[in-house]
């Protein structure tokens, strides 16, 4: 994530579910949100930027704002009762555009 709580936030998650491993960049600045299935191939989606999916984002970002440090945090979604683990993370790295262009 970058520049959180301005009108340019970006978002980039790289998930990976049992089944599907799923790529998503938010681009608020932009309004552009981009999505890449790779079980569909190697290609990026655009459609426009999700103010809804962002929110969702944002409870992430409540979960580990008092964290520090790097690597994997584990925590459970108050609204399923999933434990989430989120991997490979930095808290306020710095980070070049190039992360949020669908490549």
């Amino acid at each position: 994530m970058k520049n959180i709580g301005s009108d340019n936030l970006k978002i980039r998650a790289d998930m990976i579910s049992s089944d599907q491993v799923v790529n998503v960049i938010l681009d608020a600045g932009e309004n552009k949100m981009y999505s890449q299935l790779m079980s569909q191939g190697p290609s990026w989606t655009e459609s426009e930027y999700s103010p809804d999916l962002a929110t969702s984002y944002m409870g992430v970002i409540s979960q580990i704002s008092a964290w520090s440090g790097s690597g994997d945090y584990t925590y459970t979604d108050e609204a399923t009762g999933d434990n989430v683990t989120l991997s490979y993370i930095e808290v306020n790295p710095s980070i070049p555009d190039s992360v949020f262009q669908p490549t």
